[in-house]
């Protein structure tokens, strides 16, 4: 999925990264509004507000800027597995995982979360934190199967 605005973009990619408003704004030292005005498109940032937000967001201005897509970019998710990629549990489940593999954590959670996303999904209404668990375990059954 291609983002077309800058605000499009900054938002899948605090998505993808599990971060809240708030959390970002604490990262980039940006207030939460401003963040939101800039995902919202109300406003454009700085070069200098720009560089910054991409760092804190593990990014370059030019990838923000519709530029080269960075590796953790993908579709937008759902609240509900934002909350779940946020969850103590999510978190175990990615380092055993990881460990398993003899992978890095957060290239293991990123294939979890880019799985998540694009998993067939419910004909009405948002998957529950059980529904995404049993989505992590059949993933995980998956990369154990010889």
């Amino acid at each position: 999925m291609t983002h077309s605005t800058l605000g499009s973009r900054v938002r899948a990619r605090r998505q993808r990264l599990g971060l809240t408003l708030k959390e970002l704004a604490e990262k980039s030292k940006l207030s939460v509004p401003y963040l939101s005005e800039i995902e919202r498109n109300a406003t454009n940032p700085t070069v200098e507000r720009l560089a910054t937000l991409a760092q804190a967001l593990g990014t370059t201005a030019a990838d923000l800027l519709g530029g080269q897509p960075a590796a953790t970019n993908g579709p937008p998710l759902s609240v509900s597995l934002q909350r779940f990629t946020r969850s103590d549990d999510f978190t175990r489940r990615v380092q055993r995982l990881a460990e398993i593999a003899g992978r890095p954590p957060e290239d293991v959670r990123q294939e979890v979360i880019n799985f998540l996303a694009t998993a067939p999904k419910r004909a009405s209404g948002d998957l529950t934190t059980e529904d995404w668990r049993r989505l992590l375990t059949y993933y995980a059954s998956l990369l154990q199967d010889p």
